[in-house]
Order: structure tokens, then sequence, then C-alpha cells
């Protein structure tokens, strides 16, 4: 892929390639493509552009929006064990794979007005941590496990502050 087109080759059909070119992207309100994950699992290409977030699913023709309501614009994004990793200036959230096309409800850590940082520089997404390196400092939350994933509830953002004293780590 680039920021312009994606180009999907078929492992099982004789890798028979698919193109989506601009001009589909654009009609369906991709203006370029930020970044890129490929659920294989479940056959999924999650797309994040500059403010949204979209799933596509070739086999089954799915291609819709997802987590609409968010402030997405200079998010970051990962994919890691089937689970959606979104962070940015809103807190942070995560969804889950549950098939083709399909996504769980968010749960999602706030971080309402700002009370944790002002900006994200970057994150790095571990097996059940996510580290985040901020303005206000850094940060590790804990991954979500399976059944908070599946209920889908907002609970209280368990951000710990990391501090860094005489090349030791200390929260």
């Amino acid at each position: 892929y680039n920021e312009n087109k994606i180009q999907i080759y078929s492992e099982t059909d004789d890798r028979k390639a698919v193109t989506v070119t601009n001009d589909v992207l654009k009609s369906c309100d991709i203006n370029a493509i930020e970044k890129l994950f490929i659920d294989s699992r479940y056959s999924n290409i999650i797309i994040k552009d500059y403010d949204n977030i979209y799933l596509f699913n070739s086999n089954k023709k799915i291609f819709r929006r997802v987590l609409q309501g968010y402030n997405l614009k200079d998010a970051k994004v990962a994919f890691k064990n089937g689970i959606l990793v979104v962070a940015g200036s809103f807190g942070m959230l995560f969804s889950k794979i549950r098939g083709p096309g399909s996504i769980t409800e968010p749960v999602v850590y706030a971080n309402t007005k700002g009370i944790y940082y002002n900006f994200l520089r970057d994150f790095q997404v571990s097996a059940d941590e996510v580290l985040l390196s901020t303005d206000k400092g850094a940060y590790s939350v804990d991954v979500p496990t399976d059944s908070m994933l599946e209920s889908s509830t907002q609970i209280r953002p368990p951000y710990r502050f990391l501090l860094t004293y005489d090349s030791s780590l200390q929260s």
C-alpha cells in the first residue's frame, strides 16, 4: 500500500491481485492512507486515514467506518493479537476483532481535559501493556482482558506514571 492505493494479493486464489485505486478510496471518504493493518485471522484490512478508521473485508464485501465519535486526528494506531489499539488526545481505546468486518465496542481509558497528557509523542504495544511517551512523561497502561473487551465497559483509566531516576525505572 501507499498513501493513494492498496493492492491485495490472494494466497488461495492463484495469487490474484485486487487494486483499490485512489478514486475508489476517495469515493469511500478516504483522502490518504496513514496506516494499514492486516487481520490474517478474519481477512480484515484496517485502514487509518488522517482522522478516521475503516474496516474492510473483501471476502464478505464489507466496508465501514468504525470508532466514530472520537477525535482520531493525529491519533496513533496499532494492531496486536487481534486487538485494535488507538491512542490520542481523547485517551486510549481498545477494540477486539470479532470476525469478518466486525469489532467490539471500544473499552475507553479517557484523558478528559488533558489530565494525563496534552500531547502523545509515541506509543508501543506489547502483549499485555502499552507504553506511552507524552508531554507530561511516560505512562504504562494494561491492555484490557478479553472479558473486558467483550463487555465493552468504560472503566477508570489505569494510567501509571513512570519515572527514571539514576538510570533505574520507578513507578
